[in-house]
């Protein structure tokens, strides 16, 4: 059987270090979320000898990476492996590694990601360093009206009567929608700076009956920094990419986005609101988008019902 030395003296220290090349983090260094991208590295012992990344069950150890004992999870089945160009591969005596926690990834799970390397000789000495993360409740956006918005409601969001003139002037009704993170509610939860999160809003208007109503406005904000307007001029837009970057320890302020429509007299528009391109700051796909449960969750309908568009009163004897 061959004989693994663990070589401390050909290889110097190991430093593990957990970090990100392209993008902050949502979840915490030891938190990454349920689909989430990262990126490890470690510093060499040497850029000649041979790198070989993996990912354990917890309480995995260095000394059972090193005698072979070890059973990692499996790249493809278990979790996903990002290959880096080779370029990227080892930068400046660090080698560097990229992996998604899909598949069959478990929230709220602990595991251990672990590094080993082997020099290029005949010898085949090897050593290895160990890292434990703990991945929490996947990234979860969700759409709805706003609190004190109604699915179903008269022109204008009021029951007043309008007079001929102020109908004639002109008719429109704004709606407030709110896109709001699920707080995941096993700590850590997110950190502090933890990055932006993006997505697009959509937005379709038709008519019942009659012409399509159009969008005059849309405009997005967190409560207290706009984040965007736009004039769409249509019967239906995607907005750019809204770039959020509420997050804390504690709350995740929501983006409210609110919509002017130009109405059309004596036509019920059939509203439909959808959020789509969803990525957290680790290229997190939203959950509601991988499970295929949008309606309800990413998508919402509902109607401004029409305002009579009535004519004069005619003598008929």
């Amino acid at each position: 059987m061959k004989q693994i030395y663990k070589i401390t003296f050909l290889l110097p220290v190991l430093i593990f270090a957990m970090g990100q090349l392209l993008a902050q983090e949502i979840g915490g260094k030891e938190s990454p979320l349920l689909g989430s991208v990262h990126t490890y590295n470690i510093l060499m012992g040497n850029e000649n000898y041979t790198p070989n990344w993996g990912l354990y069950p917890e309480n995995t150890t260095a000394t059972e990476i090193e005698d072979g004992t070890a059973t990692p999870l499996i790249p493809g089945t278990d979790y996903s492996v990002i290959t880096l160009p080779v370029s990227e591969q080892i930068v400046g005596g660090r080698s560097y590694w990229k992996i998604q926690f899909n598949k069959n990834i478990n929230e709220n799970t602990t595991y251990v990601v672990g590094y080993k390397e082997s020099t290029a000789d005949a010898n085949k000495c090897l050593t290895a360093e160990v890292r434990s993360i703990t991945v929490y409740p996947p990234f979860d956006v969700d759409l709805a009206l706003n609190d004190d918005e109604n699915p179903e409601d008269c022109s204008d969001n009021t029951n007043d009567l309008k007079d001929k003139a102020a109908l004639d002037a002109g008719l429109q009704t704004t709606t407030v929608y709110k896109v709001y993170i699920e707080y995941p509610g096993n700590p850590p939860g997110y950190i502090d700076g933890g990055g932006t999160w993006t997505f697009r809003f959509n937005v379709s208007v038709s008519g019942r009956s009659g012409d399509n109503a159009t969008i005059a406005t849309i405009s997005a904000n967190d409560g207290a920094t706009s984040l965007g307007e736009w004039t769409p001029g249509s019967d239906s837009y995607t907005t750019p990419d809204i770039n959020v970057a509420a997050v804390s320890s504690t709350t995740v302020t929501p983006v409210y986005v609110e919509v002017t429509y130009n109405e059309v007299l004596g036509v019920t528009q059939d509203i439909t609101v959808e959020i789509s391109s969803i990525f957290g700051a680790h290229s997190e796909s939203d959950i509601d988008v991988v499970e295929n449960t949008q309606p309800g969750n990413n998508i919402v309908e509902h109607t401004i019902y029409a305002m009579p568009d009535v004519s004069e009163i005619m003598a008929w004897n």
